[in-house]
């Protein structure tokens, strides 16, 4: 799962006082420790099918609206209502495929592919599907998964991840990441980024005072 993440702020608070943070990358073979806030832990996970962006029959449109119906049912289950932009920002992790120019609401896009996986699905596809979100799709959901987490979240993240996994934002980092304790319990495996849309602002970063009760973690 790759993605960009220059259009969140989940830990960057921007000020002199901040702790020096380096996050390291995925697989680093040294030890660096990182300070920040464990926000949440995995709870369930719930993996996402790998699709390509061309739809060619209507077993593949069906498992994609399937997922689809999964992501706004556990939506659907906080206890806070939802806006549909997080909805759907939650189901291709935040970041969609844009072309110059062209950019349209996401929300539109969207419901653009649901009429055109739906056509497909009773085998009568219009022909000017929209490849923008669709391609989105295709590309977030390679090795990825969605999870609800500790505290009434739902997430997207690597399909690696387990229950118990630590959700964590560090000081200037765009986005989440998913930690897993090794079995020294000392040091941390970093298992990649995650979108949980209550945290990609920044917001909840700054209410758990991170200045005063930030972790260092120790990742290898």
């Amino acid at each position: 799962m790759t993605h960009k993440w220059y259009r969140h702020k989940a830990g960057q608070l921007g000020e002199a006082t901040d702790p020096e943070c380096d996050i390291p990358e995925e697989g680093t073979s040294y030890t660096v420790r990182v300070p920040g806030v464990c926000m949440s832990t995995i709870d369930r996970i719930y993996p996402l099918p790998d699709i390509r962006a061309g739809i060619r029959d209507e077993a593949t449109a069906d498992e994609i609206l399937q997922a689809i119906s999964l992501c706004r049912s556990l939506c659907d289950q906080l206890d806070r209502q939802i806006k549909r932009e997080e909805y759907i920002l939650t189901l291709i992790g935040g970041v969609i495929a844009r072309r110059p120019g062209l950019e349209r609401p996401i929300k539109d896009e969207y419901e653009e592919m649901i009429q055109y996986l739906q056509s497909f699905r009773r085998g009568d596809p219009f022909h000017t599907p929209n490849t923008h979100f669709l391609q989105s799709l295709a590309d977030a959901w390679k090795g990825a998964c969605l999870f609800t987490a500790l505290g009434g979240y739902v997430g997207f993240g690597p399909r690696t991840i387990q229950h118990g996994d630590k959700i964590c934002i560090f000081f200037r980092a765009a986005t989440p990441f998913v930690l897993r304790s090794k079995e020294n319990r000392d040091t941390n495996e970093m298992l990649g980024p995650a979108y949980i849309h209550a945290f990609m602002d920044g917001k909840a970063f700054k209410a758990k005072n991170p200045r005063e009760t930030y972790d260092m973690f120790a990742i290898s």
